[in-house]
């Protein structure tokens, strides 16, 4: 499935990303997955796979987006626990990711 998320920070920085995920977006893993930016200028890098972060039962999944095995940016929260995905939340981007945009937190929002 496809997602478009906007991310927003709170310099009022903000760009989309858009991944592909698996049907049962549980099971996302790099393999699987991909994200890509649709501007350039806010992160290091512009393309790689996910990770679903999923606990067990009917916790929300978080989504990490990751390049060569490591962790960039995670949007806490984009399933619920049905694995609906939620039309907006919060994220974390780390600062070795960053370029134009704050790291730390962020909100994002589900564009499409």
């Amino acid at each position: 499935m496809k997602y478009v998320v906007e991310l927003n920070d709170s310099d009022g920085n903000n760009f989309q990303v858009e991944m592909h995920l698996p049907w049962l977006s549980s099971t996302s893993v790099a393999g699987n997955s991909t994200w890509k930016t649709l501007e350039k200028g806010f992160l290091k890098y512009h393309s790689g796979g996910c990770h679903a972060e999923k606990k067990i039962g009917y916790e929300p999944t978080n989504i990490q987006l990751l390049m060569d095995g490591t962790t960039g940016i995670q949007f806490f929260e984009f399933f619920d626990g049905m694995g609906l995905v939620n039309s907006s939340g919060n994220g974390t981007a780390h600062q070795t990711w960053v370029v134009g945009f704050k790291p730390g937190g962020f909100g994002w929002t589900l564009i499409s």
